[in-house]
């Protein structure tokens, strides 16, 4: 079969294209769960919410991959499955793994990270990180009941392990807010949290929602909200094929790193550094991912063959 290598660069940035011949159909029987129909977009776009850092989204068929798993694990790893089978079981008793469970996931996942605000908060956390989100397409309408159940029940533990734990964080109680019309399970503490440097924990808020027959796992009420919207647009479909993209937003990146700017110098200090130094490593990484708008990995299913890009997009 035929492999090529390609690279074009320009004032506004790069494109690395390696492709390979073959017939993708010829793979559909046992790896069809892999790979996306070359007539369509395959991946969903990583939604452009306000303060994206990156994002990754993947094809995957994880209902006709789990009908498959005999042939396609390893017989030491099916024990491993069994158990992660188990403990799913546990976490949604009543429910059957393949019946119930696995029919559930769509073909679509993304992952994604964006900047989260705190205004919900009388302070902020002393160490702020990104919202992160987990959206995946779902395979049937009555789905995402079984995943805000699976929400719930996660949450419910979650706290009860941090109160063990003696976590120094506000009582919080589930509750249920609605934005553009979509309702959105979330937590709400009692009080509002106080103070400067808050305990990095308070950088979870978990939300989940279904919206447009997909379903989202959330740790930012704010970027859950930026969510609703973004995914309530029109859907490109005549964007090209993409079976796995990731990408990431440096721009986005340098923000983090100035938010964060006072404990990543103190930690360089701490690992004996001079804080003029540490001052000015911070600087250049921020002036480093200042100069970058977007880099993209993707791999693409084309009718006779495979392609694989890296995209780099500089000022």
């Amino acid at each position: 079969p035929y492999f090529g290598v390609a690279l074009d660069a320009d004032e506004n940035g790069f494109s690395l294209n390696s492709a390979i011949e073959g017939n993708p159909k010829a793979l559909k029987d046992k790896y069809g769960w892999f790979l996306s129909d070359p007539d369509t977009p395959g991946t969903h776009d990583i939604p452009k919410v306000e303060g994206l850092m990156g994002g990754l989204t993947i094809h995957r068929n994880i209902s006709k991959w789990y009908g498959k798993r005999e042939e396609l694990l390893e017989e030491q790893l099916m024990a491993g499955f069994d158990e992660f089978e188990s403990g799913l079981g546990n976490l949604l008793p009543g429910r059957d793994v393949g019946e119930d469970i696995m029919p559930a996931f769509g073909s679509t996942i993304t992952f994604l990270a964006a900047k989260q605000t705190f205004e919900h908060f009388d302070g902020a956390p002393g160490v702020k990180l990104p919202g992160f989100a987990l959206i995946f397409d779902l395979g049937k309408p009555e789905g995402g009941k079984i995943f805000q159940l699976l929400f719930q029940t996660i949450v419910t533990i979650t706290n009860l392990a941090g109160a063990e734990e003696g976590l120094n964080r506000e009582p919080s109680v589930m509750t249920a807010v609605v934005h553009k019309g979509v309702p959105i399970n979330t937590v709400q503490f009692l009080q509002d949290p106080k103070g400067k440097r808050l305990d990095i924990s308070y950088n979870f808020m978990p939300c989940a929602m279904t919206v447009k027959g997909r379903f989202v796992f959330c740790t930012s009420l704010g970027l859950c909200k930026a969510l609703v919207e973004e995914m309530q647009k029109p859907v490109d479909k005549t964007r090209g094929n993409r079976n796995f993209n990731l990408e990431l937003h440096p721009e986005a990146l340098a923000g983090l790193v100035k938010e964060n700017r006072r404990t990543l110098v103190a930690q360089s200090i701490q690992q004996g550094k001079t804080a003029e130094e540490a001052s000015g490593e911070i600087e250049l990484a921020e002036k480093l991912l200042r100069s970058m708008t977007l880099l993209r990995l993707s791999t693409s299913v084309k009718e006779n063959g495979f392609q694989v890009q890296l995209k780099g997009n500089w000022k």
